[in-house]
């Protein structure tokens, strides 16, 4: 029964997803740059993500290495959000000159 209830939940959520994307196309026309832009940020959110899932684990803390990963692991959003910013700003800089 759960398992009937699990698949039942995730064709929704996909069915879901894919009219949300749908309706995005259709009110939202992009071009390569914004798709870029969307993909880019939607790459560091998913890393972002699991990087609070993966240093959420108390055993990293443990060791100074492993601490020192944890660290490195918390930054990974920032340098991914920067980097996107970085990107398209230049990108708008280049479309201005």
């Amino acid at each position: 029964m759960r398992i009937g209830i699990a698949f039942v939940a995730l064709g929704a959520g996909i069915f879901v997803a894919f009219m949300l994307l749908k309706a995005l196309v259709r009110a939202w026309p992009s071009s390569p740059a914004k798709k870029q832009l969307v993909v880019l940020s939607l790459g560091a959110l998913w890393v972002s993500s699991a990087a609070v899932i993966g240093a959420s684990d108390p055993r990293l803390s443990i060791h100074p290495v492993n601490l020192a990963f944890t660290v490195g692991v918390y930054s990974l959003p920032a340098v991914l959000f920067a980097g996107v910013a970085f990107w398209w700003f230049e990108q708008q800089k280049r479309l201005q000159s």
